[in-house]
């Protein structure tokens, strides 16, 4: 059952996925190497010029508590975070027992070996 982000509860599974692929590829450069290669081959530089400045302005509790202050950020920076919220799919909390639950039902039906062999 599709459960779409609240922001595209009138969208079609396939429409949710165009918008998601349309931002996850116009943002490739944030997530296509990995973390230690973004210092290692400066893909700093890869970062829009007018986003580096409020970035680095960041507190440290800032960016733990993901409270940002978009009004001062560059108006193509507050269109990222906000379509990261419009996108994000929603999310449940699990108890540890309902987590076990889940992976104990799993592996009784034989689901979890296989899920394992797909990566």
């Amino acid at each position: 059952m599709f459960n779409p982000p609240p922001s595209m509860s009138e969208s079609s599974p396939e429409d949710y996925l165009t918008a998601l692929c349309g931002f996850l590829e116009k943002h490739r450069y944030l997530y296509d190497s990995k973390v230690t290669e973004f210092l290692v081959r400066d893909s700093w530089q890869l970062v829009p010029e007018m986003w580096r400045e409020p970035l680095l302005a960041l507190t440290d509790l800032q960016v733990a508590s993901v409270e940002l202050p978009l009004d001062a950020f560059p108006e193509s920076l507050r269109d990222f975070f906000n379509d990261c919220q419009r996108l994000a799919m929603p999310r449940q909390r699990c108890s540890k027992s309902g987590v076990a639950s889940a992976c104990s039902r799993l592996s009784s039906s034989g689901q979890a070996g296989e899920a394992a062999e797909v990566g």
